[in-house]
């Protein structure tokens, strides 16, 4: 059995029970092929995560019934709305790289030159799916240390936030 499909079978089956939560850690995209095998491991997972062990029922639980009863289409105003935003996105990061590349500002050009300097060892340390892993983490235990440490964590942050306005 190739390295894919015992990837897949196992992402397959942690859906349908969730034994292995490692699972998912243990199978980068560069091993599967790129990132639609990537995306198509998630949708198979998914689909076992909700078949419930019941593939061939025809009833389906009431949690479910409301997602398939909910209206998913996309308004016309709705994609003109958010593609207005990510077109202004865009063309300010275009605006903002031409400034950095072309030296209009010599002080924030360096300041980018070394920041891509610092990212090649940053990269050549790490993969990038140790990156998104590790982001990951810090996504979800930033919070609690926040929750836990405020006063100390907001008494260092006052001043500075007094001098950035």
């Amino acid at each position: 059995m190739r390295k894919y499909e015992r990837c897949h079978q196992a992402l397959h089956l942690w859906g349908k029970w969730g034994r292995n939560l490692c699972t998912p850690v243990s199978c980068p995209g560069e091993r599967l092929g790129g990132r639609n095998a990537c995306f198509s491991s998630g949708a198979i997972w998914s689909r076992g995560k909700h078949t419930d062990l019941r593939p061939h029922s025809s009833s389906l639980p009431a949690e479910y019934r409301q997602y398939l009863d909910h209206e998913v289409a996309l308004s016309e105003d709705m994609v003109h709305k958010y593609s207005d935003l990510i077109l202004a996105k865009i063309n300010k990061t275009i605006c903002e790289l031409r400034r950095l590349f072309l030296v209009q500002d010599l002080v924030d050009s360096i300041k980018f030159a070394v920041l891509m300097w610092i990212l090649t060892y940053v990269g050549a340390l790490f993969n990038g799916l140790t990156l998104l892993i590790l982001g990951l983490v810090a996504v979800f235990s930033c919070p609690i240390v926040y929750e836990k440490h405020q006063a100390q964590i907001g008494s260092q942050l006052e001043p500075c936030l007094w001098n950035a306005s």
